[in-house]
């Protein structure tokens, strides 16, 4: 594969936060409804208020999968993040071509209507493997977002990994 993109200087950032906190906003029952309405997940859990009552949740609140719509790397119609310098790490990126290489979640508590979300980003890991051919070097890039609510309390993690890739070297 010849020489590694990734430098200690790139090394030494993993594990530090990009950018600062940022308050994703309070989740109300209408971003719960329109996300739950365009994921096409009808569980009443999400949205109606006297079935949650009667479950051992005891109440409405977001699907776990609702903080993808508050991410970091969530694009607005605008074209831009909720929180651009979240996104961005602190080195140029070798390769310009590039997508999403997948998301992996936790969830930890309940997401319910009133909370107010915020979100912290680090850098989680930088890996390379050898593309095929016309692909090239790939670098892995993956952003480790924690939400939690107002009371501090972690809610959920989404690691969300990015590949960039050297492309045809002719």
């Amino acid at each position: 594969m010849g020489e590694s993109v990734i430098t200690d200087e790139m090394r030494a950032i993993i594990g530090k936060p990009l950018g600062n906190s940022y308050v994703a906003g309070e989740v109300d029952r209408s971003s719960i409804q329109k996300f739950v309405t365009a994921v096409g997940d009808p569980n009443p859990l999400w949205t109606d208020e006297g079935y949650a009552k009667g479950t051992p949740m005891g109440g409405c609140m977001a699907p776990p999968t609702f903080v993808i719509s508050i991410s970091p790397q969530a694009t607005l119609p605008n074209g831009h993040s909720p929180s651009e310098d979240l996104t961005a790490v602190p080195f140029e990126k070798p390769f310009k071509l590039g997508f999403s290489a997948g998301d992996e979640w936790e969830a930890f508590r309940p997401i319910r209507p009133g909370d107010v979300l915020t979100v912290t980003t680090v850098l989680g890991d930088l890996f390379e493997k050898q593309g095929r051919p016309g692909v090239g070097r790939m670098l892995f890039i993956r952003y480790d977002n924690t939400f939690r609510n107002q009371r501090n309390e972690v809610v959920a993690i989404l690691r969300y990994t990015s590949v960039n890739f050297e492309g045809p070297t002719e």
